[in-house]
Formats: structure tokens, C-alpha cells, sequence
């Protein structure tokens, strides 16, 4: 249940708690996904599930804009919540009002016109779809300080050829480079996309699959809909598996989990083998 007051004014501009921005990009995302061709609705579905809840500790936050790009300011920290669909170059800054900007919110530049992309040394996490369908966008360079990429969050941009990583492992979620240039030159290079430790996807895979024992995240869905996939090992560095892993993957008949200790939701639906 949604609470009533996520939101109230305070001098000249409105303030809201974080229960209010969940439930408005739970409802965002809901709108994005019915809004895409029923073909790729399927693909959708292996996000990873929304659900809309109230923090015990609920924290506020104020609206503010700056250089075309809107944002969320809590008491320690800047959420980057939007951006001009217009602007060719996009520059988040490190800072804004003295407090270090650590993440962009979910579909905060989707569909946007920018060709090229700046990202600062404090960010920390990139939400779902925040750059999607970005057509003109041809590179981006994470920072050292970011952790995660969530799910689609560059998919269907199809100018992105080039990502350059930090020296160091940043988990992604499902389909975060989906239909990127990028994605099919990793993938013509080995099916199996693996970037600092961390294997990114796997959807073109073939036959017998055997994880590096050196990788230690494979990512959410990086095997979903693979129907040339028959087996895959895991090695002992692998404790947790993602959510929907393998799902729809037909012809899936084996998978060793050496050092699995958890499931997450989904992990082999409609694996009927």
C-alpha cells in the first residue's frame, strides 16, 4: 500500500519522500514497458521485479535544476532525476550544492539526443533505462567509483560502440547493453562477455558453457533466451545467482552451481528440460 503524504511544499518548492519516487518509477517503468512492441515485451519481463514499498527511515528531497539537468537533493547526497531530451552534450557534475552526486535515476536521459555523455568520479550507481534509446550516443567512460549498472540501462542505443570500463568489477543487471554496438563487438570477439570478473551476457552462447574460475558476478539474465544453450558450470567464486539466469532457455538440460549458495526470482523459467 502507498502512503498518502509522499509529498508536501515547503519554501516554494515541493518536497518528497523516497517512498514517492519509488512509486513514481514503478509506474514509469510499468509505462515504458507497455509502450514497447509486444516482441520485446518478453525481454522486459527479465528485469528485475519492481516492487513499491515504504522505507521505515524515510528520507526527503528537494527538486532542483542545474545546466539543463534536473536532480533529487538529500541531506548527504545528489540523485540525478532528469535531463533536457534536447541537449547533443551531457556533463553530470561531481557536485551540486556542496553534496557529491552518486547516482542516476531510473530513465533519467531515455530517448534524450546527446552524442556524447560525461560521468564523475562520484557516481556510484546508474538506474534502469537511464540512457536507453539514446540513438546518437557513441561513448561513454564509467568512473572508478561506480558499482552498478542496472538492467537496460543503455539498450537500444545504436551509435554506442565504445564503453570503457574502470580497472575494476562493476556488476550490470539484464540487458544493460542490449542492441549496442558495443555488446556485438564484445561478442564477436567470445560469446561469453566477460569485463573485470564479471560476466556481462551470454545469450549467444553455444552447447557446453564453463564460467572462468576467476569471474566472481555473472550477471542478471545473461543466458535468458538462449535456446543453443545445453550446459552451464559454474565455479565455487559464484555464491549468489541472479535473477531470471536462464530464463526460456529450451534446450537447457544441465548447470552446475559449485559454490551457489542462493537463487534469485526466476532463475530457470520455462527450462522444461
Amino acid at each position: 500500500m502507498f502512503c498518502e503524504e509522499t509529498a508536501f511544499y515547503h519554501e516554494g518548492g515541493y518536497i518528497m519522500t523516497k517512498t514517492a519516487l519509488k512509486n513514481t518509477a514503478f509506474f514509469a517503468a510499468l509505462l515504458l514497458t507497455a509502450a514497447l512492441p509486444l516482441s520485446l515485451q518478453k525481454e522486459a519481463q527479465f528485469s528485475n521485479t519492481l516492487t513499491a514499498y515504504a522505507d521505515d527511515d524515510e528520507e526527503t528531497y528537494t527538486e532542483g535544476e542545474q545546466n539543463g539537468v534536473q536532480y533529487l537533493k538529500y541531506s548527504d547526497h545528489i540523485e540525478i532525476s532528469g535531463c533536457d531530451s534536447s541537449l547533443t552534450e551531457v556533463k553530470i557534475p561531481s557536485q551540486i550544492e556542496s553534496l557529491p552526486v552518486t547516482k542516476i535515476d531510473t530513465n533519467v536521459g531515455g530517448f534524450c539526443a546527446m552524442k556524447t555523455l560525461t560521468l564523475p568520479d562520484t557516481l556510484e550507481e546508474i538506474g534502469a533505462y537511464a540512457f536507453s534509446w539514446c540513438e546518437n550516443l557513441e561513448s561513454v567512460t564509467l568512473p572508478d567509483s561506480l558499482k552498478l549498472i542496472d538492467f537496460q540501462a543503455f539498450e537500444y542505443c545504436p551509435s554506442l560502440k565504445t564503453v570503457n570500463f574502470p580497472d575494476h568489477l562493476v556488476k550490470t543487471s539484464s540487458l544493460t547493453f542490449n542492441e549496442t554496438p558495443w555488446l556485438a563487438a564484445q561478442r564477436q570477439k567470445d560469446p561469453l562477455v566477460i569485463v573485470n570478473g564479471a560476466v556481462i551476457d551470454g545469450r549467444t552462447c553455444k552447447g557446453a558453457v564453463t564460467i572462468p574460475s576467476d569471474v566472481k558476478y555473472v550477471a542478471a539474465g545473461a543466458f535468458s533466451e538462449n535456446n543453443d544453450l545445453t550446459s552451464v558450470v559454474f565455479p565455487a567464486s559464484i555464491d549468489h545467482i541472479e535473477d531470471n539466469m536462464f530464463g526460456y532457455c529450451e534446450n537447457l538440460t544441465s548447470v552446475e552451481l559449485k559454490g551457489s549458495t542462493s537463487l534469485a526470482y526466476g532463475v530457470f523459467a520455462s527450462c522444461n528440460k
